[in-house]
């Protein structure tokens, strides 16, 4: 076979190239969807265990220090890795290969691994269920790269050299009223309090340029509100629990949204939690745990942050062709 690609920069340095990075077990309810971009896999990564719920597809690779299990019907497009066991439900489905580095695996009625299956001690496969690759048991291997939960450092002087205004608030009322005045041009919303940034239900929230919120509290996003784009595609970053200390969570709730045209970064080291139909349309998370509630879903789309910069990249494939 010969193949012809290119390299694609994918920007974000520390923070990684995940679609969603959850530093404990993170949860995806019923019917959530996390999709992969142009040349890029919309990968989950944890240094917990994973659990998918039915239903659920990851347009990408799954990763967990832990454990990763499958509920019914869900999909993985890519590969799962896991350095404990590895359980796929009926109906299950891995597009490539299935590794539990450190423990067995276990393949309900009709699950189906479509690429090869390893395990470190035992493959248990029940009736009807596929393995189209190899079966190899009693394989140990390593375990997924551990990664550490990217740490954010914030530098108002990054910031300026990258364009943007910095401006700092002691308090979240006083952080919104800016926001929603913001006419043009790409401003640093810095809030040095512990405090929660809340938009009431049905609120909307106008972006008129980059805009990144770095706060040491907490966002609170009631139901059926949603940032809104104007103009040009823009940046959004989402920079939350920088303190240290409680409220930190980036919460979303049921029928909110980061709209169209939005390039997302959410960060928190507490929890990123989205509530039912909650989406953020192109973008990536990283949270200390991470909560997708039934039908909430993720655009992978990797964004570089002033000062972090571009470091790794991914192949985009032109052509793949037989040759004889």
């Amino acid at each position: 076979m010969e193949a012809h690609v290119r390299l694609v920069p994918v920007p974000g340095g520390p923070f990684g190239e995940f679609a969603i990075f959850s530093d404990s077990n993170p949860e995806f309810n019923s019917n959530v969807q996390v999709f992969g971009g142009e040349a890029v896999q919309g990968s989950i990564y944890s240094n917990g265990s994973v659990l998918m719920s039915s239903n659920s597809t990851v347009y990408g690779n799954v990763e967990a220090q832990g454990s990763v299990t499958l509920a019914s019907n869900a999909h993985v497009k890519r590969s799962v890795v896991a350095g404990s066991s590895v359980h796929l439900s009926s109906n299950a489905t891995v597009f490539q290969s299935a590794t539990s580095a450190g423990s067995a695996m276990v393949l309900d009625s009709n699950a189906h691994v479509f690429g090869d299956a390893r395990a470190a001690t035992t493959v248990t496969a029940a009736g009807n269920a596929v393995i189209d690759g190899a079966t190899l048991t009693n394989a140990p291997s390593a375990p997924p790269e551990h990664r550490s939960f990217p740490s954010l450092v914030y530098d108002a002087a990054e910031w300026q050299e990258a364009g943007y205004t910095v401006q700092t608030f002691a308090s979240c009322t006083d952080a919104k009223t800016f926001i929603g005045g913001i006419s043009s041009g790409n401003h640093v919303i810095r809030i040095t309090a512990a405090c929660d940034l809340s938009y009431g239900s049905n609120e909307e929230v106008p972006v008129r340029g980059n805009l990144a919120i770095v706060s040491d509290g907490s966002l609170t996003m009631n139901s059926n509100t949603i940032f809104v784009n104007s103009g040009d595609e823009h940046n959004l970053f989402l920079l939350f629990g920088l303190g240290g200390a409680t409220p930190c969570d980036i919460s979303f709730r049921s029928n909110s949204e980061i709209g169209d045209g939005l390039e997302t970064v959410l960060y928190t080291p507490c929890t990123v939690d989205m509530a039912s139909n909650s989406m953020v349309l192109e973008g990536q998370m990283f949270g200390g745990s991470v909560e997708f509630n039934a039908n909430a879903s993720l655009t992978y789309q990797p964004i570089g942050v002033p000062g972090y910069g571009v470091s790794t990249y991914d192949e985009d494939i032109l052509y793949m062709r037989e040759v004889v």
